[in-house]
């Protein structure tokens, strides 16, 4: 099995289907994929708008697809690919690219240029990939309590965003 395909069986295990939550600040969703990510996918791909209650699992792999390469988890050692991959469904692939740069130490802005991917190989030249992966998943739930803060409405689903980062916690092997 591909490590995407790995990373996609991770992430839906996650997603589950279709939710339009009044709270949820993506609008109705499908397997993690939004309704605005669906209509960008469709036209650029010429295909029929439609309701993302409706999007095919082809779609959707095509869609995780694209997330994989705009985080740029190929060149992310395992299972910090995994990781950032899954952060990238949920929160956008710069977002997930921010959150490795904060844990790697380097400017954030989003972007895994060559500083980025630099720092992360000589992290795992001389670092821990289990002390790398605990980290990136602290930021993460960090950015979580950050979302909770400035939106209280969103308190809703900080027990679903927990048990996503200790699922995630279990890969690594802590």
């Amino acid at each position: 099995m591909s490590r995407l395909s790995y990373a996609i069986r991770v992430t839906l295990g996650e997603e589950g289907g279709y939710s339009d939550r009044k709270a949820d600040r993506g609008g109705a969703t499908n397997y993690g994929v939004t309704q605005r990510t669906y209509d960008e996918f469709c036209k650029l791909s010429g295909r029929p708008q439609r309701p993302v209650k409706q999007i095919s699992m082809e779609e959707v792999l095509l869609i995780y697809g694209t997330y994989w390469k705009d985080a740029h988890c190929s060149y992310i050692p395992e299972p910090l690919d995994v990781l950032v991959f899954d952060a990238a469904i949920n929160h956008g692939a710069g977002r997930a690219i921010k959150l490795l740069q904060q844990t790697l130490g380097v400017d954030v802005d989003g972007i895994a240029g060559r500083g980025t991917m630099q720092a992360l190989h000589e992290e795992m030249t001389n670092g821990d990939i289990v002390e790398l992966c605990t980290l990136y998943l602290e930021h993460r739930k960090n950015f979580f309590n950050e979302i909770i803060a400035k939106r209280p409405d969103q308190e809703v689903f900080r027990n679903g965003w927990y048990n996503r980062i200790e699922h995630l916690r279990g890969l690594i092997g802590e």
